[in-house]
């Protein structure tokens, strides 16, 4: 059975209707039941923005809402995604991919080794060959496809690889950071990790070294602080490089409404951003805070404490299966698992 779907202001009763006939070939009726297209698909699809792809002969095109062959029944494969490209519709043919537009119109010559699935910031990367590159709407390529690996662009920048090595290009192919990095990270807040020489750091995007590029490990960017790891010890950095916290816990989490998860003496307590140490380490684990609440364990239960340290919701339970989430927790407690609010009421079984 093929299910329709209504296209702007047509309701589900206006459009045709997919039927089948005895030897399970497909064709449409109109509203009033009469056949306006003969059984002679073999597959079809849901209406989507106006259009339905259709199979025969294990081709591929579309049909209007008029039953009408908008788009020849001649490719290998189509690719639905109207909304993410602008109304260009990825198409094979030859195992080649390109774009048409709903008319059928070739937009992106048939040539690529990709089925485009999107544009970021007005660019689509595509591989021709076995290179990368990047085309336009128009399917002018902006930039030379001669990378064994790309990124998306995201604030103006992709990653590339070349030679096994990562750096990032601008939207005129320029290398704004130089590909010479082992592992880059998107940016965020306009600085991303890398990393070279078996160690990491922090750059900007310029290529601009913020952070050494010294540590064992660090953890992404997040609320303006880094977490770095240096002689398997943890601390944080600001964007800028300045360590607000030396390395020197066994473990971090994130710092969340500006306070971490730490470990230190094999127990974990929680710090501000300055590094001052709130909430005294004491239990056995420990999460980052969630609607104002942070679970912790101590004695092999589990339950909640406020910023101020404060166990707002006492160590009783078995598990923890989720954090606070708009006001509601999941936790276990005598092989049941129970869903309570922020004072420790039982809403759900």
């Amino acid at each position: 059975m093929v299910a329709l779907l209504s296209f702007s202001l047509l309701t589900n009763a206006q459009l045709p209707v997919a039927f089948q006939d005895a030897s399970g070939k497909i064709g449409y009726k109109n509203a009033a039941g009469q056949v306006i297209v003969q059984p002679k698909y073999g597959d079809a699809y849901n209406f989507m923005m106006g259009l339905a792809a259709v199979s025969a002969n294990n081709k591929w095109g579309f049909i209007d809402i008029n039953c009408r062959e908008v788009i020849p029944v001649k490719y290998q494969k189509v690719v639905m995604l109207f909304g993410a490209l602008g109304g260009l519709i990825p198409v094979e043919m030859n195992d080649k991919w390109g774009c048409v537009d709903r008319t059928g119109k070739e937009i992106i010559p048939l040539k690529y080794q990709n089925a485009i699935s999107g544009f970021s910031e007005g660019l689509a990367k595509v591989a021709l060959g076995d290179k990368w590159g990047f085309i336009d709407r128009t399917g002018k390529e902006l930039i030379e496809p001669k990378y064994e690996a790309a990124g998306n662009f995201s604030a103006g920048l992709a990653q590339v690889k070349i030679n096994g090595l990562w750096g990032f290009v601008n939207k005129y192919g320029k290398e704004t950071v130089p590909v010479k990095y082992q592992l880059v990270t998107d940016f965020t807040d306009g600085v991303t990790t890398v990393k070279l020489n078996d160690k990491w750091g922090l750059i900007d995007t310029t290529g601009r070294e913020l952070l050494p590029v010294k540590y064992q490990s660090v953890r992404n960017y997040l609320q303006g602080l880094v977490a770095v790891e240096l002689n398997d010890k943890w601390g944080f950095c600001n964007k800028s490089g300045r360590e607000l916290v030396p390395p020197k816990y066994k473990e971090t989490g994130y710092f969340i409404d500006g306070l971490a998860p730490v470990q230190w003496n094999d127990k974990w307590g929680f710090i501000n951003n300055a590094g001052k140490e709130i909430i005294p380490a004491k239990y056995q684990e420990a999460g980052e805070f969630n609607d104002g609440l942070a679970a912790v364990k101590r004695e092999g239960k589990w339950g909640f404490i406020d910023a101020t340290g404060k166990e707002v919701i006492g160590l009783q339970y078995d598990k923890l299966v989720s954090n606070f989430y708009f006001g509601t927790a999941q936790v276990s407690k005598n092989g049941k698992t129970l869903t309570i609010d922020k004072t420790g009421k039982v809403v759900k079984e």
